[in-house]
């Protein structure tokens, strides 16, 4: 009789140990682009790594190769809006995917595996992702003026550089008159 509950807590462990000594899976991004743009494809690389708790120490993070890692791209207010984009490892736990925004606003990265675990959060919060400015004539050359600082007006005439030159013209008609002063 009393082996029956003995056996029974003897399975029951059995049964319970593996869940209880499975590690949960954790992502955090390594590199993201910071100038999203909706609908182009950017690179994101990230590591997926088990975390050890270390009392009275710094917690260790275990890199983890798991098959078949996928990156979900998700809208953060509602999860009807997704995308999965494959990824490709680099090194032991690092993984490499070109992902889509689709559209601006904030989108929120997950790991799905292929390996029975959950999906689980990529970073910490949502990634946010500006509006497309448009591409007009004026737009274009917006950047370029700003990039040539003080030698372009507002206009776009190159003020500084039309200055300099005439002030060494100046200097070098004065010299030159001087010069031929000292001859007479």
């Amino acid at each position: 009789m009393r082996i029956v509950p003995l056996t029974l807590l003897l399975l029951a462990s059995l049964l319970l140990a593996p869940a209880a000594s499975a590690k949960e899976l954790s992502a955090n991004v390594v590199s993201l682009p910071s100038d999203l743009v909706p609908g182009e494809a950017v690179p994101v690389v990230f590591d997926v790594y088990v975390l050890e708790r270390v009392i009275n120490g710094a917690d260790i993070k275990h890199p983890v190769d798991v098959g078949g890692v996928s990156v979900v791209v998700s809208a953060a207010e509602s999860s009807r809006e997704r995308r999965v984009f494959g990824a490709e490892p680099v090194r032991s736990g690092r993984y490499r995917a070109r992902i889509v925004f689709p559209a601006a606003g904030d989108w929120t990265l997950a790991i799905d595996t292929n390996d029975g675990h959950e999906p689980f959060a990529l970073g910490k919060g949502a990634v946010s992702v500006p509006p497309a400015v448009e591409r007009t004539p004026q737009t274009e050359r917006a950047p370029h003026a700003s990039k040539s600082g003080p030698t372009a007006s507002a206009s776009g005439f190159p003020l500084a550089p039309v200055l300099a030159g005439g002030v060494l013209l100046l200097i070098a008609s004065a010299l030159g008159e001087r010069h031929r002063r000292r001859r007479r």
